[in-house]
């Protein structure tokens, strides 16, 4: 007799398996390296399910088989075993974890005001962030696509009034317009490099910008 299986949508199995772990959702992203804005959607239903490259990398945050979540999401038989069952969990030590700030967003070009309102916290393996202070923002524009920055990126950066020639930073112009790019110097001026063919260098003298931070890395939504 064939029987027919009413399956769950994935992000009712993806809440489920991630409470049952006892995992927030900051901290299924830090494991899983996928965004805990895309999580979010998953389990609230507003996206559809996932491409198998992000379930790869949620089951390795939910610590258990790929083949097991992706038969739990609809993608493989039912009949398929799983090597390892979604039940033999690791337990997860989350006293190493703090909290960073994200901090409004920025465009990626020349016209954006820079925001300070903290609009939400991440969560980041303390060993990550303990050679100094660092926050987020979330990037708007496309200047930086080049360097595999796309909007909706969040940027990871540490707090320092100075930028490495040639690294990626959060920069200040005039007091005023907030920019992420990459920074040269040449003598009392500095030069801000976009990741994008279309849009040109501009040049500043030192003494027309503030320096907030260089960025350490970036997370891009799946």
């Amino acid at each position: 007799m064939e029987v027919h299986l009413k399956l769950r949508s994935f992000g009712e199995v993806l809440r489920e398996l991630r409470e049952k772990r006892g995992l927030a959702v900051n901290q299924l992203a830090l494991y899983s390296g996928v965004s805990p804005a895309l999580i979010s959607k998953l389990e609230n239903g507003h996206r559809g399910n996932p491409k198998p490259e992000t379930i790869e990398k949620l089951s390795k945050g939910l610590k258990m088989e790929y083949a097991e979540l992706m038969r739990l999401a609809g993608y493989i038989d039912h009949g398929v075993e799983s090597k390892k069952k979604s039940d033999n969990l690791i337990p997860y030590d989350a006293s190493n974890l703090v909290q960073i700030p994200i901090y409004g967003e920025i465009k990626a070009g020349y016209n954006s005001l820079a925001k300070q309102d903290i609009i939400g916290y991440e969560y980041v393996s303390q060993s990550d962030v303990q050679d100094g202070e660092y926050f987020y923002l979330i990037v708007k524009g496309d200047s930086m696509i080049e360097d595999g920055i796309i909007e909706g990126s969040r940027v990871l950066v540490r707090k320092q009034g100075f930028i490495e020639n040639g690294k990626i930073g959060v920069v200040l112009c005039d007091d005023e317009e907030a920019t992420l790019k990459r920074v040269f110097y040449d003598g009392d001026n500095i030069i801000l490099v976009a990741a994008n063919k279309l849009v040109r260098p501009k040049t500043y003298r030192l003494d027309e910008i503030q320096i907030q931070g260089q960025v350490k890395s970036y997370t891009v939504d799946v």
